[in-house]
């Protein structure tokens, strides 16, 4: 959509220019065309916002994009490209069995390849405790969640409530795409925040990218404060 592509370019320059970085630096004149599965200009109206484009991107299953929604071949992808990437100490479509792995462990994180934001796939662990609760765990009940995590998540892109500090809170984030993907569980190193402080667990982080380049990054806090 060329008048939505100029808009991108003008606030791009914007941004540039404010950050005081010549625009042939930034590389776009090599860039002419924009990779079909990335380019959304033909879905764009006006008054589009951040979060449209997020929802809008979130339900695409038909895109060419969508393999990438799984974890574990994300990770095969990126180490194959040699991309450095957190250290994965277990990875399995066939088996989610990880107390033998955890064993030699204190500091990890375990994810289901399978499911997303809001989908519950997620357990970071550090000396036996759970650091989104601070509950200690034991092998067999870190073993009992994840198996839980290993099935299938039939409810992707539903409504989902659950009550914090006594009140409720309602998200409906994670991609229907999800009820679509191959299960799989992946244990790999738990990385600090990027301050490098161990006492702030941040829960995901976002990078956002036009033309190939980050344009920014932001890190969601548990509780989901940005």
């Amino acid at each position: 959509d060329e008048g939505a592509s100029g808009a991108c370019w003008r606030e791009l320059r914007r941004a540039a220019d404010a950050d005081g970085v010549p625009a042939l630096h930034l590389g776009f004149a090599q860039l002419l065309d924009v990779a079909p599965e990335f380019d959304m200009g033909p879905r764009l109206r006006p008054g589009m916002g951040l979060y449209d484009l997020y929802d809008m991107r979130r339900e695409d299953s038909e895109s060419r994009l969508a393999p990438l929604m799984d974890k574990a071949a994300l990770k095969e992808l990126l180490v194959s490209n040699g991309i450095p990437t957190a250290k994965v100490f277990y990875q399995s479509y066939e088996s989610p069995e990880i107390r033998q792995v955890i064993a030699g462990l204190s500091r990890y994180a375990v994810k289901a390849a399978h499911r997303h934001h809001g989908g519950g796939g997620v357990l970071l662990v550090e000396s036996g405790r759970d650091l989104r609760t601070g509950k200690p765990l034991t092998p067999d009940e870190i073993q009992a969640k994840v198996d839980e995590m290993m099935a299938p998540d039939l409810h992707a892109g539903e409504r989902r409530c659950f009550m914090v500090d006594g009140s409720e809170r309602c998200v409906n984030n994670a991609p229907k795409l999800d009820q679509k993907l191959r299960p799989a569980i992946v244990v790999e190193e738990l990385a600090v925040t990027w301050d490098g402080r161990r006492d702030r667990l941040a829960d995901e982080a976002f990078c956002f990218t036009a033309w190939g380049r980050v344009v920014f990054c932001g890190v969601m806090g548990a509780g989901g404060a940005w």
